[in-house]
């Protein structure tokens, strides 16, 4: 039985060919190297406080926006914020870390996922697309909010497409 660090160090780091670890930490699009086997440990602990901590930052802004009086769409602006603790961990771990190239880092993190489950994260894609359209054509305000999270799922429909591409087109990718 794993317990979830274990879940989230296999969501974020996988090992390549040559059995070296490498960190995802924005998905498919950049892989990182992790120099030493020691230093996975700390890249884990290091993605557990900032997961901790990104909810508790926009939970603590909604709950100040509702108090003060903000408005939807500043709250909605404001939990960008949340993001940023993140962010700023992620350019302090991948400091020592070597980038893969786009292709391999592509194929390395194809090879995590089965091809029912990308199929699964597609459809989804698709299916949230489209409820979003449904709100813009019904008048939803604001439309800037819904534009931007169609533009999220957009993205996030893409990858699992080219991730179904690589998947299925090579054959030595294999689920370890």
């Amino acid at each position: 039985m794993f317990g979830w660090s274990e879940e989230l160090s296999a969501e974020y780091l996988l090992s390549d060919d040559d059995g070296r670890v490498v960190f995802y930490p924005m998905g498919p699009l950049k892989g990182y190297v992790v120099p030493k086997p020691a230093y996975v440990p700390i890249v884990i602990k290091s993605l557990i406080r900032s997961l901790l901590c990104t909810p508790v930052i926009g939970f603590a802004i909604m709950f100040i926006g509702a108090a003060i009086g903000f408005g939807f769409n500043t709250v909605c602006a404001l939990m960008f914020l949340a993001i940023v603790p993140y962010w700023i961990l992620i350019r302090r771990l991948i400091r020592r870390m070597t980038v893969l190239p786009f292709g391999l880092a592509f194929r390395f993190y194809a090879r995590h996922y089965r091809v029912h489950h990308l199929w699964q994260r597609l459809l989804g894609s698709l299916l949230m697309i489209g409820l979003f359209i449904f709100g813009l054509v019904r008048g939803f305000d604001p439309p800037i909010i819904l534009i931007s999270v169609m533009i999220w799922f957009g993205y996030y429909g893409i990858v699992s497409a080219l991730l179904i591409r690589i998947r299925t087109r090579d054959s030595s990718v294999t689920r370890s």
